[in-house]
Order: C-alpha cells, then structure tokens, then sequence
C-alpha cells in the first residue's frame, strides 16, 4: 500500500475518532519512510487524541525536529505537553509560535492556561484578555480570564484589600457574567460590607446557575438573615438542606433565623450544629456525655463557659434553677471568676484549666437553652442575678462622687477578633456627637484610646476583671453600649442599659424589637440602615438628654 493511500486511510479513522486503525496506518507509514513529518505529527496527534499524552510529546517533538518551521506542528506539540503536566515545557512551545503568529488565539489560550496552571495568574491574565481581542466570541477565553481576575480577588480580600477584590470580582464578571465563583465571592464580601441587598442579588444569580449546590443556597440565606429577611432565610436554608441533609453552615444559619424571629426551641437546635460548621472550633472532648435535658437527680453537672465572656454571662442565670436538681460545677474564664462567686451557694466555682472534681455530665453554657428548651416565654429574666462586691461598689462610689450631672458609662468597641467586630464596633471619632450634652459626666468602659472631642473620665487601668467593672457600673446611672459584655454585664446586673445595635444584629436581640426579653433594663436603638451609626447616635443623643432632664426633676 502507498504512503499517499496509508495517509489517507489513516485521516479517515483520525476524523471518525477511530484512534486505534488511524495509530496502525500511520506506524506502516513511517515503518515505509521514518522521517516523514506529516506522519509522525498525525501518529502524536492520535496518541494525544486518545488520551497517551506523554507518548503524544515524543513523537510531537520529533515532528518538530523534522520541520522546525511548520508553526502548527510546535503549537500542538504545546498542547501535548499541556496535558502531559510539562507546562514550562507547553509556555516555551505557544510563546516560540506566538513570534511569528501574533493573532493567534488558540496559542494566547493555551498560553495564559500554561501559565494558570505554574500559579502565575498574573501573567496568564494578558494572554486571556488578547485571546478574547482577537477572538471575541471565544469561548473558553473568557472564563479563564474571569478566573484570574477572581484569583487576583481572593488575594486582594485575603490581604484585607476590600475595595481590591470588589473591583476585581466585578471585572471578572464583566468579562464572563456567569462565573458563579465570582458571583458568590462578591456577594459574600458585600455581605461582610454591609451591603445587604447588592450581595442578595449576586448570591440569587448564582443559586440560579447553580440550584443543586448546596453552598450557593446557604450563601443566600446568611445574606438574608443579615438583611432581615427571615422567612426567605429559612427557605434558602431548607433548600441548602435539600440537597445536603448535613451542611452544618444551613442548620446554624436556619436557627439564626428561627432564633431571631423567637421560636427559640427550634433555633436553639440549629445553634447545636455549631461545632461541624467550618472554621469553627473544636468542642472540648469529655468521657462523660452532654447533658441533654434530662434527669439530673443524684447527679453532678459540669457547666462550662465555651464562647465570649458576653455569652457566658448572658448563661448564668440558669444555674439557680439546676443547682435544685443536681450538684453543679461551675467553670468560668478568669476574668469572669471573682464576679461570679456569687453563685458559689449554687455551683461550686472553678476557673478555666484548674483541675475539675468528678462529674456524670457535662453542658456548654451556650447550649443550656436547647437542653432546657427554653422558649420566648420561659426566658428567666429576673434581675440582677448577678452582683457586684458591696467593698468594690464603696470604692467606686466614692472615685465617682466628685461626677456632676447623670453619669453615663460609654462602651464602642467589642473583641477585634470578633468576625462581625467591624460592623459591630463604632469608630470613636463618631462619639463626638454626644459632646456637648449639658449636665452630662461620661464614664469610659473601653480601655484603650480615647475618642477625640468627647470628654470622658477614664479609670479603665484599674479595672482587672469584670468583678471591678460591675463595681463601677453600680455607680453609673446608665450605660450606653455597643454589642459586646459590657452589654450583658449591665443587663445582667439590672443596670440601665441602652444598647447601640448594628443592623444585622445577634440572635438574641431578636427583630423588631426595642427591649429585651434576657434583660428587663436593657432598650436597643438599632440601626435603620446597615452601618447608620450616625442615625443611632442622634437618636441616642436626644433620649440621654430627656432622660437627664427627667433625673434631674427627681433629684430637686
């Protein structure tokens, strides 16, 4: 058979996919003439095509050899080498063809994908983009392009560069509108910005690129519980359920949402699923099991602070009522130890890492409600039920006499660790709009730096625990707060206690609320807009002077 006819016969079964009989006929091609280029590139294109890339490479490379100047030849050569994984090798092949053929696209995609896969995303970026010049309908250009400014995204949010990786996001978007990777990181970072409603937008997008992801849907319920929008929260989580019965982000995000509409039952045992969320920590790990509600007669109960000194304190008020029914211990942070002694003729006290006595069970305090199963209505909300030292509250009455005026303690920042702490906290040079309040003696409760044009008596070096500045607190005739322990400490306490509260606000203030159901003396003055603290501090600011005016009418 002549070479022309084995050529021939050979692109037949190439074309028809027939790999096999195309490899034979071009083996007694080149078993006839050895050196024949157009064989040996067709054999290495088949060998290729049928998945042998590293087969595929040596005989591209001797095609190559045989007509170095035949461009297609070094170009598929590159793509061979591609699969192979040799992508040094594959970005030397396009960038040697790219000389001379300029416009070439598949070379500018298979460049940009060589150079994607060594990590070099920056590089790859150009590559795509002229890919897309050139070829402006391609379409394998324009994803790779899209995940390279979203790369470039992650970096900048991973870098703290917010504005960076909204711009990148929303480039690659430009460039590929339906890049759901971009579409979900864009609508979490606008979620974590505050931007409730643009991120619910790019989140529904991606849910409808993507309807049986899991992730996707509870993406959007996060977004929707921050944005207050609970019955649409909980169908997104049911959705996320739907096609993942154990995502453990949809149950916690689910009882959020049940949790803020108050049907605590429920929501408390989504809050259980707290520990298999990702990025949460580890429970503490007991031979004895978690108590869950049941009998306790005859029996000792380890109670044991797991979160913020906030939630722990927000917890203790359910130790008189088990202390009836078992033996409890008690163990607390340090900084939380000497205040709660109080509790000592109910629960025996002990502070975190000091060796523990015997027990049958154990409990996270945040997990008291779901044992308990507490409802709205059966939340003990009888104050105080915690108190400070008669000897402190000497002392700091005494450093407070020399106060003119309603004394208002002044509390704007939480735990910087704290993920929500940026939206939370308040920038200190905000307060500045409380100055000038006539008969007004501010008290700082925030160690730290002072905001500027505010006056404020600050004596927060001397605070060493929270026994102290409950001790303080006693003296105060109000506490202006934002959501941190100060918060709980006050209401815990029975202290007037006005709480300036974020948008998205924590479960346990509930929506549309401006009281509390935890602490009869606490009243919110919550944002109307997500980071409106200026709206607050106004509000804030005439109720502090009404209410200065009504004490000073009681003190005449």
């Amino acid at each position: 058979m002549s070479i022309a006819v084995l050529l021939a016969e050979g692109l037949d079964h190439h074309r028809a996919a027939r790999y096999g009989p195309a490899r034979a006929c071009y083996l007694r091609l080149l078993a006839a003439a050895p050196d024949h280029a157009d064989g040996v590139h067709l054999l290495g294109l088949a060998e290729h095509a049928a998945g042998a890339h590293v087969g595929a490479v040596g005989h591209l490379e001797r095609a190559v050899a045989l007509r170095p100047d035949v461009a297609h030849f070094r170009a598929n050569l590159g793509t061979a080498r591609l699969a192979a994984g040799d992508h040094a090798g594959a970005e030397a092949c396009f960038r040697r063809v790219l000389e001379t053929q300029p416009d070439n696209d598949d070379c500018w995609t298979n460049l940009g994908l060589a150079l994607l896969r060594q990590g070099r995303a920056d590089d790859a970026e150009p590559c795509f983009a002229r890919a897309l010049a050139v070829a402006p309908g391609r379409a394998d250009a324009g994803p790779n392009l899209a995940a390279c400014l979203h790369r470039r995204g992650d970096e900048a949010g991973a870098g703290g560069r917010a504005d960076d990786a909204e711009a990148c996001y929303r480039a690659a978007l430009r460039v590929c509108p339906g890049h759901t990777a971009s579409l979900t990181n864009l609508g979490n970072l606008l979620a974590s910005r505050g931007r409730y409603d643009e991120a619910v937008t790019m989140l529904r997008r991606a849910v409808a690129l993507d309807p049986v992801a899991a992730d996707a849907h509870h993406n959007l319920a996060a977004a929707l519980v921050a944005a207050g929008c609970l019955d649409e929260a909980e169908a997104a989580s049911f959705a996320a359920l739907l096609f993942d019965p154990g995502h453990a982000d949809a149950h916690y995000t689910l009882g959020t949402a049940q949790l803020l509409a108050g049907r605590l039952p429920e929501g408390f045992a989504g809050l259980e699923y707290r520990w298999r969320r990702r990025g949460f920590a580890s429970p503490r790990e007991f031979a004895q099991p978690q108590w869950d509600g049941g009998a306790l007669a005859g029996r000792t109960l380890l109670l044991h602070a797991e979160q913020g000194l906030g939630d722990a304190i927000q917890m203790l008020r359910f130790i008189p009522a088990i202390a009836a029914q078992a033996r409890v211990l008690l163990e607390v942070p340090a900084p939380l130890r000497r205040l709660a002694k109080g509790l000592a003729r109910h629960a025996e006290m002990f502070t975190s890492g000091e060796a523990l006595p015997g027990f049958d069970l154990h409990c996270p305090l945040p997990s008291l409600p779901f044992a308990l199963g507490l409802r709205l209505e059966g939340i003990p909300a009888r104050v105080p039920y915690l108190r400070a030292n008669a000897v402190d509250m000497a002392h700091w009455r005494d450093r407070l006499a020399g106060l003119e005026g309603l004394r208002v303690g002044l509390c704007w920042a939480g735990n910087p660790g704290y993920a929500a702490d940026a939206r939370r906290s308040i920038d200190p040079g905000r307060l500045a709009a409380l100055a000038d309040l006539p008969g007004i003696a501010f008290v700082s409760l925030q160690p730290g730096a002072q905001p500027p044009g505010l006056r404020l008596h600050d004596w927060t070096r001397d605070l060493r625990d929270l026994a102290d500045t409950a001790a303080l607190m006693a003296g105060l005739d109000l506490v202006v707060t934002v959501d941190t322990a100060v918060a709980h400490l006050a209401g815990a306490l029975g202290r007037p206690v006005w709480l300036l509260n974020r948008f998205d606000t924590c479960w346990r203030w509930l929506l549309g609320r401006d009281d509390s159901p935890w602490y009869p003396t606490l009243r919110q003055f919550r944002q109307k807009r997500p980071g409106d603290w200026d709206g607050v501090l106004a509000a804030v600011r005439l109720e502090i002077a009404a209410y200065a005016r009504e004490a000073r009418k009681f003190s005449m």
